[in-house]
């Protein structure tokens, strides 16, 4: 038997771009410099690590999901995806489309990963979610 199994790999991130009309768009893919700040942030789980990780994804560009759009293509030219959604790359201090100024949020959810020692499954759960406007970075 063993004592506990809180690691690192028990705790995990969700994050979104959260947009003015309440649509969430997940981030994906992010550089080597983010995913060694969500780790930090993993470890010593506390809203200043989590919010150094909000000020770095303000600053780089990284890749979203759900964005509505027609099927793309590959480098081929054949088709990928799904109609109505892509992937596509989102810069956090970039206007909207309409010219609208930068007002997105990041919303980062804090996972955790629980055993019923009785059934030994696991079950995943929201420890907590952080929300950061762009001026409160």
């Amino acid at each position: 038997m063993f004592a506990g199994a809180d690691s690192r790999a028990n705790r995990f991130t969700r994050i979104y771009v959260e947009l003015p009309d309440g649509r969430r768009q997940p981030v994906i893919t992010m550089t080597s410099g983010v995913d060694w700040l969500i780790g930090r942030a993993l470890w010593y789980p506390n809203r200043a690590n989590f919010k150094q990780l909000a000020q770095s994804l303000r600053r780089t560009t990284f890749i979203a999901i759900d964005a509505p759009s027609t099927t793309g293509e590959d480098a081929s030219g054949t088709p990928s995806g799904s109609p109505g959604r892509a992937c596509h790359l989102v810069r956090a201090d970039e206007a909207g489309p309409d010219g609208s100024a930068a007002n997105w949020k990041l919303a980062i959810e804090y996972w955790t990963i629980d055993y019923d020692p009785e059934t030994r499954l696991a079950q995943a759960s929201i420890a907590d979610t952080m929300r950061f406007d762009w001026e409160a970075n």
